[in-house]
């Protein structure tokens, strides 16, 4: 299903279809972790002067959803994708391909990672 949300980065309204199937069974606290995270990334799109704070602030929460859940696939995703350092983008992008194979995202991140 397509959705509106603002892109983080640029602040610009996007219709995104998510490629990331549902997982089952998530861990509440990794599930309450991964959606302070997305709160986070609203906050950023929202208040401009925040943005640097929120996005780290959503990192971390993400982050944390590991804690609880290491196999979190989306989690992994949203670290890849706000996370500046490429060896951590690596590592995560990896993760997720390791576990599901026929990832589009992460297979067009890789490379795109790898240019």
């Amino acid at each position: 299903m397509a959705k509106r949300k603002k892109n983080p980065v640029n602040g610009t309204m996007e219709l995104t279809k998510s490629k990331v199937k549902p997982q089952e069974n998530i861990h509440p606290k990794a599930l309450a972790a991964f959606r302070a995270g997305q709160g986070w990334l609203v906050t950023s799109a929202e208040e401009p002067l925040s943005r640097n704070y929120a996005l780290d602030e959503a990192l971390q929460a993400f982050e944390r959803a590991l804690e609880f859940q290491p196999d979190y696939l989306e989690a992994h995703l949203w670290i890849a994708r706000l996370t500046h350092d490429r060896q951590t983008k690596r590592d995560h992008l990896e993760f997720i391909l390791k576990h599901d194979a026929k990832h589009e995202e992460a297979h067009r991140m890789l490379a795109d990672l790898s240019k």
